[in-house]
C-alpha cells in the first residue's frame, strides 16, 4: 500500500512502513491506514492518543529502523500495541541505507510460474488462462509430442498461457523509477524419433498480445536444432522484457500505456507501464520437422529474483530473512505479521509469496505473511476469478483484499451490490478458516466541487459498506485512509483526500462514526460476531429485485418503496442452533422499516428472537411464523440472535420438551399455560422462573445442575417426582460453591418427591415435608 497516486490501488508508503495491529486474536480488528512519509503533509508520527480515542485496533504506519549515528527509531511509540506487523517495503534500490532493506518483501516481488502441457490444477480447461495443446499434437499425462506426420510441420504444439505480466518491478511505489523486469521462459523439450535429414526442429517464441487492438509482439525467438535437443529433457532460455513494447505503445499514444502516474476509473482496466491488463503473454512453439518433438512445460521467471535468490543463492536468501527478523528483536513477543508486495497484480506473484511464507515457517520464524490484494472492480482479471486463485495458489494464513463501493459516477446501490459479489466470494473460499480481512473505503477525491473516481463516504455510507462486511463474516475492517492529503492527479492537479480527520488533523464526521461503530464492537455486538460465523447464505432485496428474499428461518416481505436490505445468515461456532442474521438497511440516504418473517424451523416450540445489542426486540416464536417489522436509520445493521428458549432462555409461551442434555444459558421464563417436560438431564446457568399458570415437569431419574449461583423460582407449578431407585436431583454444578435453591412462592403449588437436592443456599416452600 503506499500514496501519492493510485491505479485501482491502494495505499502506498514511501521508505520503510509498518502495519501494526493491536487486539486479541480473537476479536474483530478495526483499524485505519496512516501515510508513510517524511512528508507531515502524508503522515504524523505524534497522533498516537487521537487514534487511541478512536478505539482502533489496527493502524499502518512508518517504521524506522534504529541505525547507530544515521536513524532514530520509532520501536517505542509502536510497542504501545500488542500485535505488530511489519512492512519496511524498501528494495535495494530505494535504500538509503542496507539496513532499510525489507528482504520479505523483496523477495516477495518474485516472479515465477510454470505451465504443464497436460494442464494446471489451478486452472479448468475451459478457462482462457492455461496451456491448450493443439488438437493434431499426441497428450499423456505429462506432456504432448509431434509425432511423425510430415503435414503438420509448420504447425504450433499449443497457445497460452494468455496472462498479463508486469513489465516493471513495483517495489515501495509502482509510480516511482523501477527497473524493468527481465523474464526467462524456460522450454522443456526432448527428442524423439529422426525421421528427415534436416537441422531445425523447431522455433520457441515469446509473444505479447495486446487484446485492445489484436497486436503482436514478437518478444524474443530462438531455433532449436537436432543437435542441441537430447532423448532427455533438458531447458531451452528465452530472455525478454517489455522495454520495446512500452516504447512502442507510447510513440503510438497507446491509450493508458503512459504516463506512469495515471489513476483510472473502478470499471476501467489497469493500463500502465508496469503492467497492462490487455497485454498477454503468449508461448509458443512451432514445429519445423526432420525429428519428433515431446514438450514436458514452460517455467517463466524474473532474472533479478527468483533466478538469482530463489534458484542460485537460496541459502543467502535465508540467512537475510534471518537477519532481518533479528532487527526486529526488541517487538519479537509482540510482531506478528510481515507485509509483502502490494496488491499483487499478475499470476507471477503468487508462487513466490507461497514459497516466501515456506521459508518463515521453516526458519522457525512465527510469522504470517499478509498480503493485500486488489481483485478488480468485478474479481475478473485476465478473464478468470482471479480471487479464487490467488487464495489457492499463493494460500495465504490470511486472506486479506481492498474494495470499495462509492465511485464518483456510480450509485450506492450498484457499488455496494458489487461489493456484496467480492465478500460473498471471499466467504465461499475462506470458509475452513476464521473470515477474511477487508479495507474498507473512508476516503474520496473532492476539490469542492466534484468528486474524481471515487466518493468520500457520508457516515451513513460507512456505516452501510462495514455492516455488510460484518454480515459477510470479515473478522478485520482497515479503513483508508486516516489522514486526509493533497494527490496530483494527472489533468486535475493538487486533488484533497479526504478521510477520517482533515488536513489540520481534526476529526471529520467519520471519526465519530468509527468511534461508534468501535464502541458497539466492544461490546455485545462485537462478542457475537467474534463467536459466529458466516453460514454462506444470505438474503438480498431490493423494491425493484426480489429475488433470494427467503433463507433458512428468514423472510424479507417485500414491504414499502425504495428498500434495499441484505441479512447475513451467521451461526454459533459451537452450536449449530444458536443462529443470528445481521441485517443491514443499504438504503443510505433514510431510514427504512423491514418486514421480517420468522419461521421456527429448529426442531424446538418455542424459538427467541432478540436483539442482541437491546431489549428493543425480546419475543418468542412458537410453531407458527410471526411477522416482525424492525426500523434502521440510513446504513445501519442490527444484529438478531435466533434460538432455541430451552437453551438460551427467553419466555416458554407454548408447551416444550427437553428430551437431550442441553445447557441453558439465559434466563428462562415458563409463561401461564405452557409446560415445560425435562426429560433429560439440564445444565441450568440462569435462573429460571415459572410464572403462575405455568408448570414444569421433571422426569424421574433426571439430573437438574444449577451453576454460578442460579436458581429456581416458583410462581406456578413444579412437579418433581422421582421413585425410590429413580430419584431426581438437584445440585450445584461444578465441584465448589452452592447454588441458591428452590424459592416456592405465594400461590405457587409442586410436587417434589423421591428428590436429592443438595449443595443449596436455599429451599423455601409452603409446607413442611420436602423429602
Amino acid at each position: 500500500m503506499k500514496i501519492n497516486q493510485l491505479c485501482f490501488f491502494l495505499t502506498f508508503f514511501f521508505f520503510v512502513s509498518v502495519s501494526v495491529a493491536e487486539a486479541q486474536t480473537d476479536s474483530i480488528l478495526l483499524g485505519s491506514q496512516l501515510t508513510s512519509s517524511n512528508n507531515t503533509n502524508f503522515t504524523y508520527y505524534n497522533n498516537y492518543k487521537q487514534i487511541k480515542d478512536l478505539g482502533l485496533k489496527f493502524i499502518l504506519q512508518r517504521a524506522i529502523i534504529p541505525i547507530a549515528g544515521k536513524q532514530s527509531s520509532n520501536f517505542d511509540s509502536l510497542s504501545l500495541f500488542s500485535t505488530i506487523g511489519a512492512l519496511n517495503d524498501t528494495a535495494s534500490v530505494h535504500a538509503k541505507y542496507s539496513e532499510n532493506i525489507d528482504w520479505v518483501y523483496y523477495y516477495s516481488n518474485a516472479l515465477y510460474s510454470k505451465w504443464e502441457m497436460e494442464g494446471s490444477p489451478y486452472f479448468s480447461s475451459n478457462e482462457a488462462v492455461g496451456i491448450k495443446a493443439s488438437s493434431w499434437v499426441t497428450e499423456t499425462s505429462s506432456e504432448i509430442s509431434t509425432g511423425i506426420n510430415p503435414s503438420n510441420i509448420g504447425k504450433y504444439l499449443f497457445t497460452g498461457p494468455n496472462y498479463s505480466q508486469y513489465m516493471k518491478y513495483v517495489y515501495t511505489n509502482k509510480y516511482e523509477s523501477n527497473p524493468l523486469v527481465t523474464y526467462n521462459a524456460a522450454f522443456r523439450l526432448k527428442k524423439g524419433t529422426i525421421f528427415q535429414g534436416g537441422s531445425n526442429v523447431c522455433k520457441l517464441f515469446a509473444k505479447a498480445i495486446d487484446y485492445s487492438n489484436g497486436n503482436e509482439y514478437i518478444l524474443d525467438s530462438l531455433i532449436i536444432t537436432k543437435d542441441t535437443l537430447s532423448t532427455t529433457y533438458k531447458d531451452f532460455i528465452l530472455t525478454y522484457d517489455y522495454y520495446d513494447l512500452i516504447n512502442t505503445m507510447a510513440n503510438e499514444n497507446y491509450s493508458g500505456a503512459l504516463p506512469s502516474q495515471v489513476w483510472y476509473a473502478p470499471q476501467s482496466a489497469a493500463q500502465a507501464n508496469w503492467f497492462n491488463e490487455n497485454v498477454k503473454i503468449q508461448f509458443q512453439v512451432q514445429w519445423l520437422g526432420n525429428a519428433e518433438l515431446f514438450v514436458d512445460c514452460v517455467e517463466v521467471y524474473d532474472q533479478e529474483i527468483w533466478k538469482s535468490w530463489f534458484n542460485i543463492f537460496y541459502n543467502n536468501m535465508r540467512t537475510n530473512i534471518l537477519n532481518y527478523n533479528q532487527q526486529f528483536s526488541s517487538l519479537n513477543t509482540k510482531l506478528k505479521y510481515y507485509l509483502t508486495i502490494d496488491e499483487p497484480h499478475s499470476i507471477d506473484c503468487f508462487e513466490p509469496i507461497r514459497k516466501v511464507q515456506f521459508i518463515l515457517d521453516s526458519l522457525g520464524i512465527n510469522k504470517e505473511l499478509l498480503i493485500q490484494f486488489y481483485p478488480g472492480w468485478n474479481n475478473y482479471r485476465d478473464s478468470v476469478d482471479i480471487l479464487e486463485k490467488f487464495y489457492n495458489m499463493a494460500q495465504p494464513k490470511k486472506l486479506w483484499f481492498w474494495y470499495y463501493p462509492f465511485w464518483a459516477d456510480n450509485t450506492d446501490e450498484f457499488g455496494l451490490n458489487q461489493t456484496r459479489g467480492i465478500f460473498q466470494r471471499a466467504s465461499l473460499l475462506t470458509n475452513q478458516t476464521n473470515g477474511f480481512y477487508w479495507t474498507a473505503q473512508s476516503f474520496g477525491y473532492n476539490d469542492g466541487n466534484n468528486f474524481y473516481y471515487y466518493r468520500t463516504p457520508t457516515p451513513a455510507q460507512l456505516s452501510a459498506e462495514t455492516m455488510l462486511g460484518l454480515a459477510h463474516g470479515v473478522r478485520s475492517i482497515s479503513f483508508y485512509t486516516y489522514y486526509s492529503y493533497l494527490s496530483w492527479l494527472e489533468g486535475v492537479g493538487n486533488v484533497p483526500v479526504e478521510a477520517i480527520v482533515d488536513l489540520n488533523y481534526q476529526p471529520r464526521d467519520l471519526y465519530y462514526k468509527i468511534s461508534s461503530l468501535s464502541n458497539r464492537l466492544g461490546n455485545n455486538f462485537g462478542t457475537v460476531l467474534t463467536n459466529s460465523k458466516y453460514s454462506n447464505n444470505y438474503i438480498y432485496v431490493t423494491d425493484s429485485n426480489h429475488a433470494d428474499n427467503s433463507e433458512d428461518f428468514l423472510t424479507i416481505q417485500h414491504y414499502g418503496l425504495d428498500y434495499n436490505w441484505h441479512a447475513g445468515i451467521l451461526n454459533n461456532k459451537t452450536d449449530q442452533e444458536n443462529k443470528y442474521f445481521l441485517l443491514v438497511n443499504l438504503r443510505t440516504d433514510t431510514v427504512r422499516t423491514a418486514e421480517l418473517l420468522i419461521a421456527n424451523n429448529s426442531g424446538y416450540n418455542n424459538l427467541r428472537v432478540k436483539n442482541v445489542e437491546d431489549s428493543a426486540l425480546d419475543t418468542t416464536v412458537t410453531t407458527s411464523a410471526c411477522t416482525l417489522y424492525q426500523t434502521l436509520q440510513a446504513g445501519d445493521g442490527k444484529l438478531y440472535q435466533i434460538a432455541p428458549v430451552v437453551k438460551y432462555g427467553g419466555k416458554i409461551k407454548t408447551s416444550d420438551t427437553i428430551s437431550q442434555s442441553i445447557s441453558l444459558l439465559g434466563e428462562l421464563t415458563v409463561e401461564s399455560g405452557a409446560t415445560l417436560t425435562i426429560s433429560a438431564d439440564y445444565d441450568i446457568y440462569k435462573n429460571i422462573t415459572i410464572n403462575a399458570g405455568g408448570s414444569i415437569v421433571v422426569s424421574a431419574g433426571k439430573q437438574l445442575k444449577f451453576y454460578d449461583g442460579s436458581y429456581l423460582t416458583v410462581n406456578g407449578n413444579l412437579t418433581a417426582n422421582g421413585s425410590p431407585t429413580d430419584k431426581i436431583t438437584f445440585t450445584r454444578g461444578g465441584t465448589t460453591g452452592l447454588w441458591d435453591g428452590i424459592r416456592f412462592n405465594q400461590g405457587s403449588t409442586g410436587s417434589v418427591q423421591n428428590c436429592i437436592i443438595s449443595y443449596r443456599n436455599l429451599f423455601e416452600h409452603a409446607w413442611n415435608n420436602d423429602n
